[in-house]
């Protein structure tokens, strides 16, 4: 994070698109630029598989009847690239790839197979699997927690030998911080699990503040018995910054590290106008990102201050959305949006508390009049950017804002 001493703005959003702005001599203004992401991204996670946390290497951590689970986030950056290497890895302990299956929640949009770097006759034998919450027989019994409360996950899952999960470490308004096991729950759980952790966010909660949602995800991931994980700290630009393996424990540790020394925005006022790039192309770009990025702006924008939110986003609404917009009054929604279970359920729950505290600006690709049914102002251009500017008071940028937490004071 770096504090702007020149009067030139510059940010990038969408796949790389740059914004520059000249700021007033006598302009109050703060850029955070976030943290650069690696250039050989092979080699990053090479050295990390080699080199794990408090845990054997993968091949030392496996036997040759295992049934693996590689439980993957979805939606990650680099997750052909990592499913690559995880195979060049167990293949050397005699393992056939038809013993190995890639699990993913499900998503919004196509999915992209993380198989697609393995040779034909390889990725034609090993397991991919969109787990669908929805469907009835999806699921099957885990176990059940200290506090009495049942837990169904995907049936691949709960008769896996070995579980590797795989994710991001990032801020999240419900969490705190996610990572480690929270790609288990509710992704590959049941619609009454998305039903469970929707609008469960505490704005008074810091990321590091003991949150029962998150306690209860690690709860589900010790009852699994998952013990290795593979987790990347984001970088700019679509790419990461660092990647972790190793114990469960020893990984999310480190990476809440790095998250916060690099990740996390704190200003000494409230200004009167946050700038928020997005950089992600207009198909990875998503509604929780978009979400995200508001709400970390949210957070410090003074009471009927300006968010102006600069992306490539082309996203088609979900259910949760769909009803937020039928709707005039959002504050009256929350209640309903939590009980669709839909997938963009949270998402649609912080954007309708950030239009009831800010103005929010929205540069997009999606359709003007979705975007103005969410309460917020559509704009066509980097012109109508600038032009907000020229009257914006005191500003702050943020490079990356989906990846951010934002706080006003220490």
């Amino acid at each position: 994070m770096t504090s702007q001493q020149k009067n030139k703005v510059e940010l990038t959003f969408g796949s790389s698109i740059p914004f520059d702005y000249e700021m007033d001599e006598d302009s109050e203004f703060l850029i955070y630029s976030g943290l650069s992401s690696v250039d050989d991204e092979e080699k990053q996670i090479a050295s990390a598989l080699a080199n794990p946390l408090d845990f054997p290497t993968l091949d030392q951590a496996v036997v040759p009847d295992d049934q693996i689970v590689i439980a993957l986030e979805p939606n990650l950056h680099c997750a052909d690239i990592i499913v690559s290497q995880i195979w060049s890895i167990l293949k050397t302990r005699e393992i056939s790839p038809g013993q190995i299956t890639v699990l993913q929640p499900e998503v919004t949009g196509k999915p992209i197979d993380p198989r697609r770097l393995l040779p034909v006759e390889i990725r034609s034998v090993m397991h991919w699997k969109i787990h669908n919450s929805t469907v009835k027989d999806s699921c099957c019994y885990l176990a059940t927690t200290m506090s009495g409360e049942r837990i169904d996950l995907a049936e691949s899952l709960v008769d896996a030998d070995f579980v590797i999960t795989v994710g991001t470490i990032t801020y999240d308004s419900v969490l705190g911080v996610q990572g480690t096991s929270t790609v288990l729950f509710p992704g590959l759980s049941n619609k009454e699990a998305y039903q469970k952790t929707t609008g469960q966010g505490h704005d008074e909660l810091g990321p590091r503040n003991i949150r029962p949602i998150r306690q209860f995800i690690d709860e589900i991931g010790w009852l699994l018995g998952t013990q290795f994980t593979i987790q990347f700290i984001p970088g700019n630009d679509q790419g990461f910054s660092h990647v972790l393996s190793g114990l469960v424990e020893s990984v999310q540790r480190e990476g809440e590290k790095i998250l916060s020394q690099h990740w996390q925005v704190n200003v000494e006022s409230r200004p009167e106008t946050v700038v928020a790039s997005i950089d992600l192309n207009s198909t990875e770009c998503s509604w929780k990102h978009l979400a995200s990025a508001i709400a970390s702006a949210r957070r410090i924008v003074s009471k009927d201050g300006k968010i102006i939110i600069l992306t490539e986003m082309n996203c088609q609404p979900g259910d949760a959305m769909e009803l937020l917009r039928s709707s005039d009054s959002p504050e009256e929604m929350n209640s309903l949006l939590k009980q669709t279970g839909s997938l963009d359920a949270q998402a649609a729950i912080e954007i309708s508390n950030a239009t009831d505290w800010a103005n929010i600006y929205l540069l997009s690709q999606m359709d003007c009049d979705l975007v103005e049914d969410l309460l917020m102002t559509p704009l066509d251009d980097q012109e109508q950017v600038k032009r907000l500017l020229s009257d914006s008071g005191s500003t702050v940028f943020i490079q990356s804002a989906q990846h951010t937490y934002a706080s006003v004071g220490s």
